[in-house]
């Protein structure tokens, strides 16, 4: 996670193109996401979601993500779990995040960033169009709470042993420590990150 938190802090002081004509950050939102998904499958796999698995690699898994690095701006990434066929589909499964950055760019680092959001979410494709399905978490869930205390834990922990002054919890999506699991249980889909214990649930629509 420390990696991960010290690339995106740097990113962080840096202005790029994720802010419009008046400064202020763009919002990716998960409905961009998933409109980004989309074009992805459509122009580069000709409408194969299997072409979701050539994406970028980081850390060893598979992410598709819509970042901006400016101050206010909010980071979407979807970790790949794996293509499963439920109720009568094939399904690509992700475990998506929304980080929000909270600081300004003038204040010294480290930039605050929370983790808002995390969804499991999955999508078809039956070559009549897109089909998603989404679980309905947010930062008041109990698996966004466990999520996000495992990392405020082990922040807390790291700055005692090093002495560094408490800024204040910074949680990311994913961590470098976050390790992935899918289970597949009739029509229902239970995405589980270690080792967080955290769990989403994902009850999926059966075929017309």
């Amino acid at each position: 996670m420390m990696v991960r938190l010290l690339i995106a802090l740097l990113l962080a002081s840096v202005v790029l193109t994720g802010c419009n004509a008046q400064g202020g950050a763009v919002n990716n939102t998960l409905a961009s996401w998933k409109k980004d998904v989309e074009q992805y499958v459509t122009t580069q796999g000709h409408g194969d979601l299997n072409s979701l698995r050539d994406a970028d690699v980081v850390d060893g898994r598979r992410e598709f993500g819509a970042v901006t690095t400016a101050s206010g701006g909010t980071d979407v990434t979807g970790v790949l779990l794996g293509r499963r066929t439920v109720a009568n589909r094939d399904w690509m499964f992700y475990l998506v995040g929304v980080v929000k950055e909270n600081s300004k760019l003038s204040a010294p680092l480290p930039h605050d960033t929370q983790v808002k959001e995390i969804h499991l979410v999955a999508v078809a494709n039956d070559g009549g169009g897109f089909t998603w399905a989404m679980s309905q978490d947010n930062e008041n869930t109990a698996a966004v709470k466990r999520y996000t205390a495992a990392q405020t834990h082990e922040s807390e922990s790291s700055a005692r042993a090093s002495g560094t002054p408490k800024r204040g919890p910074a949680t990311l999506f994913p961590s470098d420590e976050d390790s992935f699991s899918l289970q597949i249980a009739g029509n229902i889909a239970t995405a589980t990150v270690q080792p967080s214990g955290a769990t989403w649930t994902l009850a999926l629509p059966a075929k017309p």
